[in-house]
């Protein structure tokens, strides 16, 4: 039972980085779905319903996707051993962290009830959890080495299958007394 506890947990955390990054997309989604409905009602001082909506699509998406490309880019920056880059995109990240939990949380809490802070609690929270995420992500992606491996791994086996192939036609032609690796019918 021990052995096939431990399997079991390998194999999950081999997948660490996958989870981490969907349950990521996930805080991203829920706050887009918060700043959607603050920004719609924001907009619709100046726009009509439909003007307002798209307008709120475009800024509560545009900003989750800056946070998730700060994700993506930093992992990389990472992997690839460039200090100067993540130490960058983790600070703009807190920066953003910043600006939601003491700006955007509140004006989005209050938008969605005055009565309690339940709404401005779960922004400040999907918003802390989607920065651990990818402070978590990052941290995972330092021992990583770049997808270079996998391309040599490539050329290794095109060589293999090569060689493979010649000895075969080698094979073949002695066999059939073929001439030039050209086998006869």
């Amino acid at each position: 039972m021990k052995d096939t506890t431990k399997n079991f947990m390998y194999k999950i955390s081999s997948q660490a980085s996958l989870i981490l990054l969907i349950l990521a997309i996930c805080t991203f989604i829920a706050l887009t779905i918060f700043k959607f409905d603050y920004w719609h009602n924001s907009f619709l001082i100046k726009f009509n319903d439909m003007e307002a909506k798209i307008m709120a699509v475009f800024v509560a998406s545009i900003a989750e996707a800056i946070r998730f490309g700060l994700l993506i880019s930093s992992s990389k920056d990472i992997a690839d051993k460039n200090t100067i880059g993540w130490v960058l995109g983790i600070l703009a990240s807190i920066g953003m962290l910043f600006y939601e939990v003491f700006y955007m949380a509140y004006h989005v809490g209050e938008y969605w009830s005055r009565q309690t802070t339940t709404f401005t609690n779960l922004f400040i929270f999907l918003a802390i959890m989607g920065f651990i995420l990818e402070l978590r992500l990052c941290l995972l992606m330092r021992g990583q080495e770049p997808e270079q491996k996998e391309t040599n791994q490539i050329e290794i086996d095109s060589i293999l299958d090569r060689n493979l192939l010649q000895k075969i036609l080698k094979d073949e032609k002695k066999h059939n007394g073929t001439a030039n690796g050209v086998i006869s019918q």
